[in-house]
């Protein structure tokens, strides 16, 4: 319990002690009243076979259904409901099989019960609740391998109402009964919390009486929309901002979540979200002050302070490329550093390859530095209540998978140009998501269902089609990137410039309306019916969507990624 809970419920216990203290107060539940006399004292009921017999009428082996009347030692009557109910001359009373009973009138406090069955052919069941609703996992069964005397504390609860059902087959006799409780109404404490006062507070936190309704409010501040109220495990339990529940026999806390106001959102208007390193550094100052941040430069046999990309050479993980992201004033800048080429194909060994970062004006054996901005992305597709976006932008350059052999996983076979295995998406949701996006930003990001099936390819007709998968990040596949309502109408929908960032990671770049713009992957598997290859992935060029040798190896493609995101 925190201290500010811990000082609320010390203040609200003393005001309500405070105030039963000086007066009589007479709690009236529905029918009937007790004295609170300021004390919480217990008091019972006893049921036996010369007192509160709660049907009355003769000897029935089919049992009476019907309202009855028991009454308190304080000499208070409640009523209550029964089917299935016998009326023995020399025990207290029988239960039909699946017949119960159960008090209409509230009694407050309730403590134990005990029954003394009168042999073990007795089977029973009992309910406790706030209400007259019970749930089974506030039971407890009696069953004929129990004692004779049995005893329910109901777990704790201190319940209102309770309910003794007759399980099996037979009918179950007991021989008395003894229901304990206290006059006191039970109360427990609610603590409502913003989880940041500057995005909106809460109201409704005190101390509430055991069974009455309760409501907590939140009321988000200016640019920013309440989210949920969510439980102490972060488990959500209510999206509205007044939440009414009916108060438990413990005390809880509820947190108050709000998310940032993205404003009016429209399809084909664009949008910030998260960030990623894009424009590559001029400013020689800047450059030099995160030379000195960054320390001594990375080698094959020591990465300092400096992070390997484990980018592939020969169809191994090579040590030769790295990246460090450093803080300086209000920005944060990656750095690049290479003393090898990323070669076109991870196939390929330095001897035989070539690269497109020194095309790209990107040289070994220097260290670039690219700013951290935000990602622009295009509203794509609106519901009610989520919006798909589509970067703007090439981000970044990686190969699909790093090789072009099947492989065998959990006695399947798994081609290089499936998704659902590919290097690619494991990136996508670990390296690009982790530092593309905050906290914040991850809550908003939906998991989504990324459809692989075959019409999803563009084919009539294919051999490497995957399972579905659940991403948060994902490539678009042919037919999205094909879609009309997505906004690919033409060719030029689908030509995207690149980041600086994208080109000093191997990016292919090529000229279009002035723009720097490159090769995109997508998700869909191809099919070149020539040799059969199973390596073979679709991407787009120019804006066309084309097939021949792209391979899942190759690493001057750039990455789209795609995304749903919580209105």
């Amino acid at each position: 319990m925190t201290k500010e809970k811990k000082e609320l419920r010390k203040y609200l216990i003393t005001t309500l002690v405070g105030v039963a203290v000086l007066t009589t107060t007479y709690f009236v539940r529905n029918e009937f009243s007790f004295n609170a006399r300021g004390e919480n004292t217990t008091y019972t009921i006893q049921f036996s076979d010369s007192k509160n017999k709660i049907t009355t009428g003769t000897y029935n082996p089919s049992g009476y259904d019907g309202t009855g009347t028991v009454t308190t030692e304080l000499g208070n009557n409640l009523n209550f409901d029964f089917v299935g109910l016998r009326n023995d001359a020399t025990i207290w009373q029988t239960i039909n099989a699946n017949g119960y009973i159960t008090n209409k009138t509230r009694i407050s406090g309730m403590s134990s019960l005990v029954v003394n069955k009168k042999d073990t052919n007795c089977n029973i069941e009992v309910y406790w609740s706030d209400s007259t609703s019970f749930i089974e996992s506030r039971s407890i069964t009696f069953d004929q391998s129990s004692p004779l005397q049995v005893e329910t504390t109901f777990d704790g609860f201190k319940p209102n109402y309770f309910k003794l059902l007759a399980i099996g087959a037979a009918a179950s006799s007991i021989e008395s009964m003894t229901l304990t409780f206290s006059c006191m109404p039970e109360y427990t404490t609610v603590l409502a919390e913003s989880t940041d006062i500057e995005r909106g507070y809460t109201t409704g936190s005190g101390i509430y009486q055991v069974g009455v309704n309760v409501t907590v409010d939140a009321t988000a501040n200016s640019g920013f929309l309440f989210k949920g109220w969510y439980d102490e495990n972060n488990i959500l339990i209510s999206s509205t901002p007044s939440y009414t529940f009916i108060m438990p026999y413990y005390d809880v806390t509820y947190y108050a979540h709000f998310k940032i106001d993205l404003g009016p959102l429209i399809k084909g208007d664009n949008i910030e979200f998260g960030t990623y390193p894009q424009s590559n550094v001029t400013d020689t100052t800047i450059i030099s002050e995160l030379n000195t941040l960054a320390g001594t430069l990375p080698t094959p046999t020591n990465s300092y302070a400096w992070t390997d990309y484990n980018y592939y050479m020969n169809s191994q993980i090579t040590s030769y490329m790295w990246y460090i992201d450093l803080p300086l004033g209000d920005d944060i800048y990656r750095g690049v550093y290479f003393t090898s080429y990323r070669l076109y194909n991870t196939s390929v060994s330095q001897s035989l390859g070539s690269s497109y970062q020194d095309d790209n004006g990107y040289f070994i054996n220097n260290a670039y530095w690219f700013k951290f901005e935000p990602i622009q992305w295009k509203i794509r597709d609106l519901s009610a209540d989520k919006a798909f976006l589509v970067s703007n932008l090439i981000l970044d350059c990686q190969d699909f998978n790093p090789f072009t052999v099947a492989r065998n996983i959990n006695g399947n076979t798994i081609y290089a140009n499936n998704y659902e295995y590919s290097s690619i998406r494991t990136w996508l949701n670990s390296k690009f998501y982790n530092v593309a996006f905050d906290s914040e930003q991850k809550s908003r990001i939906l998991t989504t269902l990324v459809d692989n099936s075959l019409p999803t390819t563009g084919y009539p007709s294919l051999p490497y089609v995957c399972n579905n998968t659940y991403d948060k990040v994902f490539l678009l596949s042919y037919t999205e990137a094909s879609s009309s309502n997505y906004l690919f109408s033409t060719n030029a929908d689908r030509i995207f410039a690149s980041t600086e960032y994208s080109q000093s990671q191997n990016l292919y770049v090529y000229l279009s309306s002035n723009k720097e713009c490159g090769r995109w992957f997508l998700r869909s598997p191809a099919e070149n019916p020539q040799t059969n290859a199973n390596y073979l992935v679709r991407s787009t060029h120019n804006g066309g969507i084309f097939t021949p040798n792209m391979w899942s190896v190759e690493t001057y493609r750039g990455v789209v990624p795609a995304i749903w995101i919580e209105r």
